[in-house]
């Protein structure tokens, strides 16, 4: 699937025009994040803006069949207006989800958690008290700062240049995840710029002097694949030194920085010239973020509703809850200002307490001192291939399961597949606090 993904990035490349090519991309986007859901945080969110795509490009063209016409121009304003709405409801969750007890904790904090893995790579960065308090309320006042700034047409500009430099440090960690969430929200800037964007790079290419050499559609390809092989050497340099697979799988994927770093270097150059070249008119708010009657404004209303899951019961990751310690399951809720009695369905609070199993997954939630969602424990139970006996505590009671192989399903059923594609929950500490998770 990842592979169609790519040749369709490609197609799309050597045919920017093509709203054809723009429909296939998000199509295989979109079908890959149901295959693989639930999955990481940016992946889903990713998910929801290319189905947004879709839906607005497809209602374009069955109107095109009417009038005979297709308006590209409408098709770009209309789902850029919610790509840029679904973009301020990511940065309004990775905010509210930490207004948390144990985010301002500096013992556990997933800001501090992250200062610190920045210090493996950059050991000259200092992990003090100090900077463990302005990791936490720095992050959170930089995130809620962002998208303050991007809606406001005279402090856009700020904006951008706040988001490329908070998110490039937040990258540096060795977590592909974040390198990753950063190179998307890099592309969703674009969209926050007028339209003489895009001139006035060209204007600034011409005048650089560089503009007499003759930039073909090949000569751009073979930029790109050069950067490519440079960049894919030396993550090869790296890992291939006689790594066994796991060894390698790892590698390939902390590696995958050395991508990361020319292509936030070169967006963010882009961006810094034509901002610091001379003003440019800004469009409203109003217009940015203009009304619509489009079928596609369901996929924002949606965006909000999973990211609220936490707080119905509903689900718990992925919620764009990410590295925000945020623990709504059980009787004791850390979120300062939702209580527990807000939720409408009774996932969350239907712990599993494993004591013993033969499999290593459920072992590790013994060792750990952790307690997982039944729905979760009941999911993860049934999908075991091999034959495991588990002894855990729900509700009190004292259970003893034994499961003989995958096509048993006497002891423990499996969920519907529908609910067990839509519904994730992940593991939280039986007592203490919530230490930092993704």
């Amino acid at each position: 699937m990842a592979l169609v993904i790519v040749i369709a990035a490609v197609s799309l490349l050597l045919r920017p025009a093509s709203l054809i090519r723009l429909a296939v991309l998000a199509a295989s986007v979109v079908a890959f994040v149901w295959v693989e859901s639930p999955g990481a945080n940016h992946i889903v969110f990713d998910g929801f803006l290319n189905l947004t795509i879709l839906i607005v490009i497809g209602r374009w063209f069955l109107k095109a069949k009417k009038e005979g016409r297709l308006d590209r121009h409408g098709v770009f304003a209309e789902f850029s207006a919610l790509l840029r709405l679904q973009l301020v409801i990511l940065y309004f969750f990775a905010v509210f989800h930490k207004l948390n007890t144990d985010y301002f904790n500096p013992d556990v904090s997933c800001a501090v958690y992250l200062l610190e893995m920045i210090k493996e790579r950059f050991s000259f960065i200092p992990v003090t008290y100090g900077t463990r308090l302005f990791s936490i309320w720095g992050t959170l006042v930089i995130e809620a700062a962002i998208p303050l700034l991007l809606i406001q047409r005279r402090t856009r500009n700020y904006g951008i240049i706040l988001g490329l430099v908070f998110h490039f440090f937040l990258s540096l960690p060795q977590h592909q995840g974040l390198y990753s969430f950063s190179a998307m929200l890099f592309a969703l800037y674009f969209l926050f710029l007028p339209e003489e964007f895009t001139a006035r790079i060209k204007r600034i290419w011409s005048k650089s002097g560089l503009g007499r050499w003759s930039i073909s559609r090949a000569s751009v390809i073979a930029a790109l694949f050069s950067l490519l092989t440079i960049s894919v050497w030396m993550i090869m340099n790296h890992c291939f030194d006689g790594k066994d697979v796991t060894q390698l799988e790892a590698c390939l994927r902390g590696r995958g920085v050395y991508l990361w770093i020319p292509y936030a270097c070169v967006v963010s150059a882009i961006y810094l010239a034509a901002i610091f070249s001379g003003p440019m008119e800004q469009p409203k708010t109003r217009q940015m973020f203009r009304r619509t009657l489009s079928p596609a404004l369901i996929v924002p209303i949606l965006l909000f509703l999973h990211s609220a899951s936490p707080y119905l019961g509903l689900k718990t990751t992925p919620c764009l809850s990410m590295f925000s310690n945020l623990r709504t399951e059980g009787p004791r809720p850390n979120h300062l200002l939702i209580p527990a009695s807000f939720k409408i369905a009774g996932f969350e609070d239907d712990l599993v307490e494993v004591i013993s199993s033969s499999d290593e997954d459920f072992q590790k939630l013994a060792d750990g001192g952790l307690l997982l969602p039944y729905f979760e424990f009941r999911k993860e139970a049934s999908q075991k291939k091999e034959p495991f006996t588990v002894e855990y505590i729900r509700g009190g009671q004292r259970i003893f399961l034994k499961k003989d192989g995958p096509q048993d399903t006497s002891v423990i059923k499996p969920v519907p597949w529908f609910l067990g594609k839509l519904l994730r929950f992940r593991p939280v500490t039986k007592t203490g606090p919530m230490k930092c998770s993704q």
